[in-house]
């Protein structure tokens, strides 16, 4: 995971600069692979012919027009190969989306014990890009020691030159809760529980500093 932070810190905004059109994205769909990375486009738009059905594991998820992130991070998960891993950056919208296929999709992620971790990215990584956003981890054969079990993980940026950049520091501390599991500062590993508990929302902040002791107390109490 730390070599997908690592990406991201070289490829800064350079990665929006230059143009694409709707088909070149699709162009990535065509293969398998065991390591994927995307960055979703900004303010990307599926074509109008597109098929956007789509089914995994037995569970069938439409999408319209406008959820191309969702349709990205499915469409990918089924390249996937049967030991593959997905990193993703999407808008943080993706993760707490008050629609039907969003709530289906992160219940979905979370009860196959798909995903992995979820990295909060600062802003200002792409300069003109001002959404906040942020890098999901899934695994399609977790460890273990991982099953049922989530990262939230927070990475930070200082300014280079004028440009935000994530800290080496940072990285060493996301590799760290990553490889071992274990909470460290304001990244956390959250139990399935606290996910049901939220009802799957997937924003970091539910599970860092003084609302993941509210649900731990929560979670005790039952």
């Amino acid at each position: 995971m730390a070599h997908i932070i690592e990406v991201l810190r070289e490829a800064q905004e350079r990665l929006y600069d230059k143009p694409y059109s709707e088909r070149d994205v699709l162009d990535v769909l065509s293969f398998y692979g065991d390591v994927i990375f995307c960055i979703v486009p900004v303010g990307y738009k599926l074509p109008s012919d597109v098929q956007r059905k789509i089914t995994i594991k037995d569970q069938t998820f439409e999408v319209s027009q406008k959820q191309s992130e969702l349709f990205l991070l499915l469409r990918l998960m089924k390249r996937l190969t049967k030991k593959g891993r997905l990193g993703i950056v999407l808008s943080a919208e993706a993760l707490h989306g008050t629609t039907e296929t969003h709530q289906r999709v992160r219940k979905f992620l979370v009860e196959e014990d798909l995903l992995e971790a979820v990295v909060r990215l600062p802003g200002g990584l792409y300069g003109h890009i001002t959404h906040k956003q942020t890098l999901m981890i899934i695994n399609t054969r977790k460890l273990e020691s991982k099953k049922g079990k989530f990262a939230f993980i927070t990475v930070k940026s200082t300014k280079v030159d004028g440009t935000s950049a994530i800290t080496y520091d940072s990285i060493g501390r996301a590799r760290h809760v990553y490889r071992h599991f274990n909470s460290l500062l304001d990244s956390q590993i959250v139990q399935l529980e606290d996910l049901r508990l939220n009802n799957y929302d997937l924003r970091s902040y539910r599970y860092v500093g003084s609302t993941a002791k509210q649900i731990e107390k929560l979670r005790k109490s039952r």
